[in-house]
């Protein structure tokens, strides 16, 4: 500084240099310290934000996948399993070819039929293995969820077959209770129904990411008891019941330090082939399990529970069934005919 004053008294004329340098110095110095500034504060709230959101996110997360129950639960095992709602193809036929244009875009023909539809790879032929529900078939799970809730039936554990009738049904079972967005389901394979009748090929399911993008509430880290992989459609109707028992009993003996009721959500098949060996019955002929899945109409339920003793029995379901007549769709020409 006194260099400076002293060359500013020797040569006058360099006054206004030296102030326009002092100048462009002080400039330079306030526009760091500007940047430095606004860049602390931009940290600062970056900071903020983000903790706020992993804080949120942190806060919401025990809720989602927190056990809805304290774990021991005391009282004799059950088994709840559950056969879809009404689908989509059995109601109206070959129902792709009738609600796709050539540019794959859907559009309804029926209001029975869901107003949209999921998006997932394949579509439309996807759709034609893998049908959703209708909207009858959503109400009647739905009515399921309700009437054990209404009965304080509670579930613990659920699994579902990956056939998009099923995941609609137990997710409209869980909705009926209350429990949807608290309880995940566990996509397991083993509970897909009988594999000759896919001889032919074999459906494409949607991916755990597209079920969740689809707004279901399901569990990546479940680890399945049979793999996709696994299924074999040569098997015969008695590996069937072995493919459906196995499920049931890995899922007894996973949850057993758990305890609690165990939901199963799957095909007419399933209440036969999941429970049968489970009381102590022999595997049926496929001619005799056909006539018996026969009498299992949509979102039918089956109850298993397991005594003291530790052997299972089925049991009278604790709510009514629901029953409907057929209701043939109307075409209005049938009036000026």
């Amino acid at each position: 500084t006194l260099s400076v004053i002293d060359s500013v008294v020797r040569h006058p004329n360099l006054l206004p240099v030296f102030i326009r340098l002092f100048t462009h110095s002080i400039i330079v110095w306030l526009f760091k310290e500007i940047c430095n500034w606004t860049f602390t504060v931009f940290l600062a709230f970056l900071y903020r934000a983000t903790s706020i959101a992993v804080l949120k996110t942190l806060a919401k997360k025990p809720e989602m996948e927190e056990s809805l129950h304290k774990f021991l639960i005391d009282g004799p095992r059950k088994i709840i399993i559950a056969r879809h709602g009404e689908r989509v193809d059995f109601t109206f036929g070959d129902w792709t070819r009738l609600c796709f244009d050539e540019t794959g875009k859907y559009q309804r023909s029926d209001l029975n039929m869901p107003e949209t539809l999921p998006q997932r790879k394949g579509a439309p032929h996807s759709f034609y293995k893998d049908s959703p529900l209708t909207n009858i078939g959503l109400f009647q799970a739905t009515l399921v969820g309700q009437a054990l809730k209404a009965n304080n039936t509670e579930v613990h554990h659920v699994l579902c077959s990956p056939a998009l009738r099923c995941v609609q049904t137990c997710a409209s079972i869980l909705k009926g209770m209350g429990i949807a967005e608290v309880m995940p389901i566990n996509i397991e394979p083993g509970l897909f129904e009988f594999l000759l009748y896919y001889k032919d090929e074999m459906p494409t399911w949607m991916t755990l990411e597209e079920l969740t993008d689809a707004g279901f509430n399901i569990n990546h880290n479940y680890d399945q008891i049979t793999q996709e992989k696994e299924l074999n459609t040569n098997e015969s109707c008695n590996d069937f019941y072995h493919r459906n028992a196995n499920v049931t009993q890995k899922v007894i003996k996973r949850t057993q330090l758990q305890g609690g009721t165990v939901l199963l959500v799957g095909h007419s098949a399933t209440l036969e082939t999941c429970t049968r060996e489970l009381v102590g019955g022999a595997p049926r002929t496929e001619h005799e399990m056909i006539a018996v899945i026969k009498e299992i109409p949509y979102c039918s339920v089956a109850f298993a529970a397991q005594d003291t003793k530790g052997s299972w029995s089925l049991q009278k379901p604790p709510f009514l069934p629901a029953t409907h007549s057929a209701n043939n769709q109307f075409d209005w020409n049938v009036l000026s005919s």
